[in-house]
């Protein structure tokens, strides 16, 4: 089983990795990219409990080619001149702030180290996460390709995407080397079956 398809990987990291402050700040960020206005937003995910997450705030890829995959099926998914909106850490980004070792205790007390390092050539981040709680000690370990701007970009015009912007934050400032994020917003085309 892959990293990403483990629920409880995501049910223990959750808090962390989608903190209320993030949500607080998306709603008004995406905002900015017109993601809230008038469009029906379809949630995709390979995971049961984040899919469960994110019916409730609702209601209140590791191989380059299943990436392809997914960017198609995102593409035939959509009504033609529907938008997609991906958010992910830039390449360049991580040229810039990856730590190699970072720490924190959290506020149950929980001790979390993490390590990262740069695989593949520069095509994935590898990571290992130790978590220290009453004396018992968890790791987990995944992989997350990497893409630069230029490489996303190529990706989604080679399965057909159109009039693709790219971001470097959910506010819409410019993408560069100082980029907080990636963000790319993509559409289908309004001819497209």
């Amino acid at each position: 089983m892959e990293w990403f398809d483990n629920d409880s990987f995501w049910i223990d990291q959750y808090s962390i990795v989608f903190s209320d402050q993030r949500f607080a700040e998306a709603a008004d960020q995406t905002e900015k990219l017109a993601a809230q206005a008038g469009f029906r937003v379809t949630g995709v995910d390979r995971t049961v409990f984040l899919l469960e997450k994110g019916r409730a705030r609702a209601r209140a890829v590791e191989d380059r080619e299943d990436d392809l995959t997914v960017l198609r099926h995102m593409l035939r998914n959509l009504r033609p001149g529907g938008v997609c909106v991906i958010d992910l850490k830039g390449k360049e980004g991580v040229a810039r702030t990856l730590q190699p070792t970072s720490a924190e205790i959290r506020r149950d007390g929980t001790i979390v180290v993490k390590r990262c390092w740069v695989v593949d050539d520069w095509t994935r981040v590898r990571t290992e996460v130790i978590e220290i709680r009453e004396g018992e000690r968890r790791t987990f370990n995944f992989d997350v390709t990497l893409y630069s701007g230029q490489e996303l970009r190529d990706r989604l015009q080679s399965v057909g995407f159109r009039d693709i912007k790219l971001y470097g934050s959910l506010t819409g400032g410019e993408y560069g080397f100082d980029a907080e994020r990636l963000i790319a917003v993509a559409r289908k085309g309004s001819g497209a079956p």
